[in-house]
Parts: C-alpha cells; sequence; structure tokens
C-alpha cells in the first residue's frame, strides 16, 4: 500500500491553500483561467501561450508559492473573515436605512411582537421583519441551485429570537405590547445583547409595583381576605375574563394551566365555561397578575347576579 510522504503532503496542502486563496482573491480570473485550460484540452487547434488576461494570476501564484504553509494558512483566514465581513455589510439588514430609530419607535404606546423582535435585534421594523429575514434566506428563482442566501449569525439569532418571542407567556397575552413590557422581557432573555437606547428607556420607567398582598401588614392581609362566599357573586362567561388582559396580563395562560394553578378550584362555577368573577380576580390578585389600574372592559350580557 502506498503512503505519501510528509513532504508530499504538505505539497498537496500548499496546492490546495493556494488555489482557495485565489478563488477568493481573484475569482474571475481563476473562471478564466480554467476556461483557458478547458480549450486547450477540447479545441486541437487553440492557442497553446497564456491569454495576456490570465498573467495577473499566474503572477499571483508565483508569490504564493514562495510562501511557507504556516504563512498561507493565516493569509486564507484572514482573506476568508475579510471576504465573510464585506458579504455581511452588503445584506438588506446592514443598510442604512434598515436602522431602527429609536427615538420614534420609543414614542408610540404599543408594539407588536414582529415590531419588537426588530426592534430588540436594533432594526427598524418597516424594512428587517420576520418575513423579510425568511424570504432572504429562502431558495430563489433563476439561481442554478436554487439556494437562496446562506443563513448568518444574525439571521439566526433574529428568528431564534422571533420563536421565543411567540411563545412566551409574557408577550403572547395581548397584540399591543408596551415598549415597558417587551424591554423588561427581553433583559431576561437577552441580557446585555438588548440595544443600549431601549435599557436607557427602561431604567427612566417606574418599577413594577409589588404585589397586592405584599404591600399590606401581615395581619391586616388576613383580616381583609374576603371569605370563599363572598368572593361567589357574580357569575360571568370565561370570555368575559379573558377580555381583561388590559388589566390581568397573563389571563391566556392562566386559565390555560387553570388545573395546575389553582385557578379552576378557586373560582370555577358548576355550570360549563362559567366563573366567580370576583374569585377569579382575587385569585389574581393573590399571585401578583393584575395591573393596578381597574379594567375598562365592561361587563357584558352574559353576566349573571345572585341575589344578597
Amino acid at each position: 500500500m502506498h503512503t505519501q510522504t510528509p513532504d508530499a503532503k504538505l505539497s498537496m496542502e500548499k496546492d490546495r491553500l493556494i488555489s482557495d486563496l485565489l478563488q477568493l482573491e481573484m475569482p474571475s480570473q481563476c473562471a478564466l483561467e480554467l476556461f483557458e485550460k478547458t480549450l486547450r484540452a477540447t479545441v486541437p487547434k487553440a492557442p497553446r501561450e497564456p491569454i495576456p488576461q490570465t498573467a495577473s494570476i499566474r503572477a499571483r501564484r508565483t508569490e504564493l508559492q514562495a510562501l511557507p504553509v504556516e504563512n498561507l494558512r493565516q493569509l486564507l483566514a484572514r482573506t476568508t473573515a475579510e471576504n465573510a465581513r464585506r458579504e455581511e455589510a452588503k445584506r438588506f439588514y446592514n443598510q442604512r436605512n434598515a436602522m431602527a430609530d429609536f427615538e420614534y419607535w420609543l414614542g408610540m404606546d404599543f408594539w407588536s411582537l414582529d415590531e419588537a423582535v426588530a426592534l430588540l435585534n436594533h432594526r427598524d421594523p418597516r424594512t428587517v421583519n420576520r418575513a423579510a429575514i425568511e424570504a432572504d434566506i429562502a431558495p430563489k428563482r433563476g439561481k442554478p441551485s436554487g439556494a437562496g442566501n446562506a443563513p448568518t449569525p444574525f439571521t439566526k439569532f433574529f428568528l431564534d429570537l422571533s420563536h421565543r418571542a411567540e411563545r412566551s407567556n409574557a408577550l403572547t397575552y395581548a397584540s399591543k405590547l408596551t415598549p415597558t413590557e417587551v424591554i423588561r422581557w427581553a433583559k431576561g432573555v437577552m441580557g446585555p445583547k438588548v440595544p443600549a437606547p431601549l435599557l436607557a428607556y427602561l431604567d427612566g420607567q417606574p418599577a413594577l409595583p409589588p404585589p397586592k398582598e405584599a404591600q399590606q401588614e401581615p395581619q391586616a392581609a388576613a383580616t381583609a381576605t374576603p371569605t370563599a362566599d363572598e368572593l361567589r357573586k357574580t357569575k360571568v362567561k370565561r370570555s368575559v375574563l379573558l377580555d381583561m388582559s388590559d388589566r390581568w396580563r397573563t389571563v391566556v395562560s392562566d386559565f390555560q394551566h387553570a388545573k395546575e394553578n389553582g385557578l379552576d378550584e378557586a373560582a370555577k362555577a358548576p355550570e360549563r365555561s362559567m366563573w366567580w368573577q370576583e374569585a377569579a380576580l382575587d385569585w389574581a390578585a393573590r399571585h401578583g397578575k393584575l395591573r393596578s389600574e381597574p379594567s375598562s372592559t365592561p361587563l357584558k350580557s352574559s353576566v349573571f347576579r345572585l341575589g344578597s
């Protein structure tokens, strides 16, 4: 069995490094040189002398042949990184018009989930959003291979954050998310990667109020706790309570897990889809789920008052 000598292996590696470098540095001249070789191999009367347009690549190959293998490895690594940096700079999400104007967006009362993800990536949602990212890496018509642009660290992080956001109980309870809610969630998920202007905005916001029971003296809280009978005054359909998402931030998730979290035992009425409104709100208050401001949602026709 024939084995290569160390010198032969080193020579093969050197040829490969030079070929890879030339493909990165002079791709058009490489294609022209390949055409020249193919022409000579297939056309008997083709000129044997090199064409003038390939002189630059021949000169560069001679320069690279004079370098040690270790130098070629380092040069290839630097050239690969620089090419990747230039290609990344050309992507649509790195253009000037793709950057977020935080002063503009922080002046809004609420964001959509897609807008929130874009802003957390320091991008303008009108230019860079999940649909645009997915279209950028999707297969393209007209390309021989049908491949789209290769995913990059930015597109991977953008889509990962989007998937996490759409599955977060803290963000999916409503379609209108305040900047403060979004940034507080992002601090726990992204840490220092949250854009500095968003962190500065959050620092200027008041802290979340402590749960209502924590604001009371233990003895006062105990005496103020209503009994189960006192809390069972008003029967409402589940949809009425779900409409209180402006006040009860996690209402959808809480009802989805009502049997596990104790809400079912505390507030479920005997009738199908009916709940004790006061008991449900008391459970939410005791678990720190309610906002400080009262809900503006009026009770609907599905409310049934019981006799006192």
